[in-house]
């Protein structure tokens, strides 16, 4: 889905993600009627916990900005990644790099509103997450060494595509702090990431 996104295929992508919502939303949990049904079938997967579901609910949600960000539909994007902000802060917290990246995307519609400030301020929240993280894995890693839990890679991989994207905003604060040719800027989370 987010490929055809990506592509501008948006209304393939609406069609895929409108099939995914509504099979997540026929699967009830505790819903016996529906889970012998599924069992019949065979196309329910096994139960899911509770946070499970909330974690393919946020994905989904998440999803579903993306598209609405696309389709230039900017009111139900921020419907959606609000949501996913506040589920993501209760499964993995406020401030982890899971939930990072609904702070850049919730950035990304204020941008397209020009609320500079707003966009400003939730780039430099994804910036500050990842900024702890790094920092709190190098300092581990330094003193730790192989007793260190590596970081997701394709979270890592992800995180520096998403700061050369902010580092191209020309009206983000951030942006100009990322900037090398600017200097450095003391004290701020990108100083890590130069």
């Amino acid at each position: 889905m987010e490929a055809k996104i990506a592509q501008g295929d948006l209304k393939n992508a609406e069609e895929f993600l409108i099939a995914s919502y509504w099979t997540f939303l026929k699967y009830q949990k505790g819903d016996d009627a529906k889970k012998d049904e599924a069992q019949a079938v065979k196309t329910t997967p096994e139960d899911l916990t509770d946070i499970e579901y909330q974690i393919l609910n946020s994905n989904l949600r998440k999803t579903f900005c993306k598209m609405f960000t696309a389709q230039n539909e900017l009111p139900r994007a921020t419907d959606e990644i609000k949501e996913t902000i506040f589920m993501d802060s209760q499964i993995y917290g406020p401030e982890n790099i899971i939930t990072s990246e609904s702070y850049y995307l919730l950035g990304n519609i204020f941008n397209l509103t020009q609320d500079f400030v707003s966009a400003d301020s939730n780039y430099g929240i994804y910036i500050g997450i990842w900024y702890k993280a790094l920092k709190k894995f190098f300092h581990k890693l330094n003193y730790e060494g192989n007793q260190v839990e590596p970081l997701d890679s394709l979270l890592v991989k992800q995180a520096f595509y998403l700061l050369q994207e902010i580092q191209r905003i020309p009206s983000c604060i951030h942006s100009r702090v990322l900037r090398p040719q600017d200097g450095p800027s003391h004290g701020h989370p990108a100083l890590l990431l130069q």
